[in-house]
C-alpha cells in the first residue's frame, strides 16, 4: 500500500506542475480576450475538447470520471480568468 501511495504522490506532483502551467496559459488567454472584448465562456471551444481529449483514453470505463475531471479543470480556469477580465464582451 505505501508503494502505491508513493506512486500516486508522484503522479499529483506532475499534475502540481502541469495545473501551474495550465493556469499560467489561462491567465494569458484571459489577457488576451480582456484586450480584445471575448467573453471568457466559450461553449463551442468546450464541447470540442471534451469530444476530442475523451478519445485518447486508453480505458473507456474512465471516459465518465475524466469528463467530469475535465468539467471541474474548465470550471476553475473560467473563475480563474474572470480574475483578469474588467468587462465581459
Amino acid at each position: 500500500m505505501d508503494v502505491l501511495r508513493a506512486r500516486i504522490d508522484q503522479v499529483d506532483k506532475m499534475m502540481l506542475t502541469l495545473f501551474e502551467e495550465r493556469m499560467s496559459l489561462v491567465k494569458e488567454i484571459a489577457v488576451y480576450k480582456n484586450t480584445h472584448q471575448i467573453k471568457v465562456e466559450d461553449t463551442d471551444r468546450e464541447r470540442a475538447m471534451k469530444e476530442t481529449l475523451a478519445t485518447y483514453l486508453k480505458n473507456e470505463d474512465l471516459v465518465y470520471y475524466y469528463l467530469t475531471f475535465l468539467e471541474n479543470i474548465l470550471e476553475i480556469s473560467k473563475v480563474y480568468q474572470k480574475e483578469f477580465v474588467t468587462q465581459e464582451a
